[in-house]
């Protein structure tokens, strides 16, 4: 039993291009292998990015729940000022 899928993909010009010349400089011993290459790397930035989302769900859902006062914006600016002055 196989495990691989036969597809067939149409490229254009500029495309196959890019993957002949991926497979020349990156040393790929065929499009199977660059393309497995490009889908990791696909799935390393959709998992990074889905990381950094949930860390800011997290950080805003915390600022939502701290109970203390919401400073104005005269307060934060300030604040801000003496920051880049230190």
């Amino acid at each position: 039993m196989s495990t691989h899928s036969p597809m067939t993909l149409k490229l254009s010009p500029d495309q196959a291009e890019q993957v002949r010349a991926a497979m020349e400089s990156h040393g790929f011993a065929s499009p199977q292998a660059m393309l497995d290459a490009a889908l990791a790397a696909w799935r390393k930035a959709e998992d990074d990015h889905a990381a950094t989302m949930e860390s800011i769900r997290q950080r805003v859902q915390a600022s939502l729940n701290d109970p203390r006062p919401t400073p104005t914006v005269d307060e934060v600016f300030a604040r801000l000022e003496r920051r880049l002055e230190s």
